[in-house]
């Protein structure tokens, strides 16, 4: 587990838990089948329910993060709806964009090791903004299928007290100016 990049360890544990829940035709035949529970290390509460033996009850799968003891990963998620006509999703800091119409629905996860929140800006046409914290990564899905997953985190050099969106500005200037140059990546 320590070559593993931090950033795929959350699709590791989603895609475990699915699996082992699909393989499993009863809740409990799900413990069975893990043969690793330690309720120390699967979850940070450990009065939580088996997220296996949820995946194998639903067959959908757990969607709620798992923590580590040694690696926690932190999740925000936010719904963004396209409008007519066409808004701009933007995904800071690393200029990634997406054009939303109407017909569009997109799902950005926001994971990191350390503690944060998106925040979201919302400009003038009705664009919007979402400044990820430090160290955190990206995950869009529309329709429930991943579009686009940013493998590597971003680190902001940060003076105390200011936010993620207050040194894109700094750095880059505000949304006006940013719209100027093309985003490194147009979704």
């Amino acid at each position: 587990m320590t070559r593993l990049p931090g950033v795929l360890l959350p699709r590791l544990i989603r895609v475990s838990e699915v699996l082992l829940g699909a393989l499993s035709e009863r809740p409990r035949s799900a413990l069975e089948g893990c043969r690793f529970c330690n309720w120390e290390l699967c979850r940070g509460d450990p009065t939580a329910p088996c997220p296996v033996v949820i995946a194998a009850a639903s067959h959908h799968g757990a969607s709620r993060p798992v923590e580590r003891p040694s690696v926690s990963i932190h999740e925000d998620r936010r719904t963004i709806d396209g409008q007519d006509p066409p808004i701009e999703l933007w995904l800071e800091p690393g200029g990634i964009a997406f054009r939303l119409d109407a017909r569009r629905r997109l799902e950005v996860v926001c994971r990191g090791p350390e503690r944060g929140r998106l925040e979201l800006e919302r400009l003038r046409e009705g664009h919007i903004a979402l400044f990820a914290w430090n160290r955190a990564t990206f995950t869009v899905l529309e329709a429930g299928r991943e579009i686009f997953v940013q493998e590597r985190a971003l680190s902001l050099d940060m003076a105390r007290g200011e936010t993620p969106r207050q040194r894109v500005e700094t750095l880059h200037g505000d949304f006006a100016r940013r719209r100027e140059t093309p985003p490194s990546r147009w979704l």
